[in-house]
């Protein structure tokens, strides 16, 4: 659950909360600080793994089970932007890159990118910044990489020393 300013000026805070069964479905629901609803949705028939909310309080992103993700408008909770197939596996964890981007990560080891909104989105504005972002997650990338199959030699090697022991 995340707290966001009201649109209104003087309104009280509100509070976004994200809901799923362990089967789901999924749901989005907005409080008042009193308690009462304001506002709900269902978001899809199967659980989420992830919800964000933007600095500013105006949009809301979900992560899906089933790898697809999701942005919303707050607090009307109208989807702005929906994809399907995002990540193989489900992605617990995302986070809002200035105004109209949203970076998410999986345990696929893949980093997705979204772009929404108007304009090229968010802060990658230009071609070479674009570049430069996939550079580094392709360089991160290899060292994960590179660090797992080190760790699954060295981790072979310790087996094999404990059978000599033996």
């Amino acid at each position: 659950a995340r707290f966001f300013a009201a649109p209104l000026a003087g309104a009280p805070p509100l509070l976004v909360t994200a809901m799923a069964a362990p089967r789901g479905p999924a749901c989005l629901g907005i409080y008042a600080t009193d308690g009462t609803l304001v506002k709900e949705a269902k978001v899809d028939a199967k659980p989420l793994t992830c919800m964000s909310v933007s600095d500013d309080g105006k949009q809301l992103c979900l992560n899906l089970v089933t790898g697809a993700k999701r942005i919303y408008a707050l607090p009307s909770l109208k989807c702005i932007k929906k994809v399907e197939n995002v990540h193989e596996l489900p992605a617990p964890c995302a986070a809002f890159l200035g105004e109209a981007t949203v970076v998410s990560g999986s345990g696929d080891r893949s980093i997705n990118l979204m772009f929404f909104g108007k304009g090229k989105g968010g802060i990658l504005r230009s071609d070479v910044e674009v570049f430069c972002v996939m550079l580094a997650m392709i360089i991160v990338a290899f060292f994960i990489l590179r660090i797992g199959l080190k760790g699954g030699e060295l981790q072979q090697g310790l087996a094999a020393n404990r059978l000599a022991e033996l």
